[in-house]
């Protein structure tokens, strides 16, 4: 091999090891996308989880027929609680949050979220659930009004005067409308609207374990002259109108507005919802729910035999490329103290990837060397 050849061969050596790096940062992005879900954020200390397919409020609420109405807009899946040292995050899974064809400045429009939340204080609850025709026993002491927020001139105030969120004291008073403190939007890339609220707004933070909640889904109107709220009306939907309600509650004016609530069961949830009396003008009652603390439930032992380490919040401790992965059963703490199957990381192939890097430039050195000694 002459001294010319090996020059450009050892020209090719920076060739080499990018693509050496490219395989192996090529594997450790399918690692992750094959293997565990890496938790980098705070663990949700309350979860609430809701039947799929039961966004028909009473039982035969139809959508709108519109296409930006897509299946599932209005279909709750899931509630959860997020707490650090500053803030309280509440978050609202949907089946499918849409798209956002009338540009929310949050990054939805088609859904109107109330959440009302009983805290453990021995304050008088309100019982009202304004714009949704339904009344919430025991009661609550905040309302949080989540929506999509328009800069337009007539939706610019909070709501119910306009289209922007706004959280209420069981008093009627506006605590705060968005800001750094009280802030509405969607989770980038999952069908969710999240709503963060500074602990110095809230009370009663320490005992959140026992703070009871109800989750309601409506339809968002801007154009409603009331409470920004779609309506629902008796018989077939219209384009822009929900459809299925009962003529006789519409004309009392007690029909329910809530397309989906957080209930155990579907059926707790259409009984709820029926419970109006046209005839004395009474509104449905709907009742709130509590959890317990995901962190008070019995946790089991987390037996994982790779060398690496697995924390409470499944973050990888370890400075090494993860690639491949291998499937491994470990016991964890989840909603029903079941065993799941995690896909733990493996650095096997990380490893000979960076064995035969070492080899093949090792050599060519060698070899470029030997090449400039023999040629003097």
């Amino acid at each position: 091999m002459t001294h010319y050849s090996l020059i450009k061969m050892s020209s090719l050596i920076p060739l080499l090891l990018i693509v050496l790096t490219c395989i192996s940062v090529f594997e450790v992005e399918f690692a992750v996308l094959e293997g565990i879900r890496v938790q980098t954020g705070i663990r949700p200390i309350l979860i609430f989880s809701d039947l799929e397919g039961d966004d028909k409020g009473s039982g035969g609420i139809k959508y709108p027929t519109n296409g930006v109405f897509q299946p599932g807009v209005f279909d709750l899946l899931r509630f959860e609680v997020y707490v650090d040292s500053d803030n309280v995050y509440f978050r609202v899974v949907l089946k499918n949050l849409g798209d956002n064809p009338w540009n929310g400045l949050n990054g939805f429009c088609l859904q109107h979220v109330q959440v009302y939340i009983l805290t453990t204080q021995k304050i008088t609850p309100n019982t009202t659930a304004p714009g949704l025709n339904i009344k919430i026993y025991p009661g609550w002491h905040f309302l949080i009004v989540a929506v999509g927020g328009w800069s337009n001139l007539y939706e610019i105030e909070p709501w119910p005067r306009g289209s922007n969120p706004a959280l209420y004291l069981s008093t009627g008073e506006l605590l705060s409308e968005e800001s750094e403190l009280f802030d509405v939007y969607a989770v980038p890339g999952e069908s969710a609207v999240e709503v963060k609220i500074s602990r110095h707004l809230l009370i009663d933070v320490e005992n959140i374990s026992n703070w009871k909640f109800l989750v309601v889904i409506a339809g968002h109107d801007g154009l409603a002259s009331r409470y920004r709220i779609r309506e629902v009306y008796p018989g077939e939907p219209s384009e822009w109108y929900f459809g299925g309600g009962d003529r006789s509650a519409v004309e009392s004016d007690v029909q329910p507005k809530a397309i989906d609530i957080l209930a155990p069961t579907a059926q707790d949830q259409y009984k709820m919802l029926s419970s109006f009396d046209s005839t004395k003008a009474k509104p449905a009652e709907v009742y709130m729910v509590g959890y317990e603390l995901i962190s008070s439930r019995e946790a089991v032992n987390i037996t994982i035999t790779h060398t690496i380490t697995v924390t409470e919040t499944r973050t990888v401790t370890e400075t090494r490329r993860l690639v491949n992965t291998q499937t491994t059963t470990v016991t964890i703490l989840n909603e029903m103290n079941t065993t799941i199957t995690l896909k733990v990381p493996d650095y096997t192939a990380t490893k000979m990837i960076g064995v035969i890097s070492v080899i093949v430039t090792t050599t060519l050195v060698i070899m470029l060397l030997r090449s400039k000694y023999a040629t003097k």
